[in-house]
């Protein structure tokens, strides 16, 4: 298949998905896991073709204060074995930055912009089979939410944007810490 008839293709999903979606009222509730679901896909659909995500994260030692730390990621990919990964972690006093390429299975990497690092290829990951949570552990209370913010178009292609919000309380020596994370689809 060309990428002119997938993008096509990837085009006339989500304009159809979105003409679903499309409702008077903005805003509207949608299940946590239908969310979830489409970003599955989403992903999926971008492992075949070239692209670009930013993700920032914050955290913050009390509402209405600035971050004390906050870090920024930025991937590229293209298919099927290039892949660009930069980090920057960013506190009150510095800031670290580690950028990661990936070539066939060569790994390189640099922190700043020092010299680049040959890397071995990551492990493969090993899950143990009878991983089980210590019973002195207590389980987080989790809620979430999801919505449907907005419908719109972007350069001639139908987009919804959902925002999704999560939050876990959970007890940390002997003190409740709640972690509120806010994610845009």
């Amino acid at each position: 298949m060309n990428k002119a008839k997938f993008v096509t293709q990837v085009a006339a999903f989500l304009a159809f998905f979105a003409y679903l979606q499309v409702t008077p009222a903005q805003n509207q509730e949608v299940l946590p896991s239908e969310v979830l679901k489409m970003e599955r896909e989403a992903m999926g659909l971008l492992r075949s073709v070239p692209y670009r995500s930013t993700m920032t994260a914050e955290t913050f030692a009390a509402r209405g204060q600035e971050p004390n730390w906050k870090t920024i990621l930025i991937r590229e990919m293209v298919a099927p074995d290039r892949y660009r990964e930069v980090q920057e972690d960013i506190t009150q006093e510095k800031s670290q930055r580690r950028e990661l390429i990936a070539v066939s299975s060569t790994y390189y990497q640099r922190f700043n912009n020092g010299p680049w690092q040959v890397l071995p290829p990551p492990p493969e990951r090993i899950v143990p089979k009878n991983e089980t949570i210590p019973a002195t552990a207590a389980k987080p209370k989790i809620e979430s939410n999801a919505w449907l913010i907005e419908t719109l178009t972007d350069k001639g292609r139908m987009v919804s944007i959902y925002e999704y919000k999560s939050t876990v309380t959970r007890e940390v020596d002997g003190k409740e810490v709640t972690q509120m994370t806010t994610t845009r689809f």
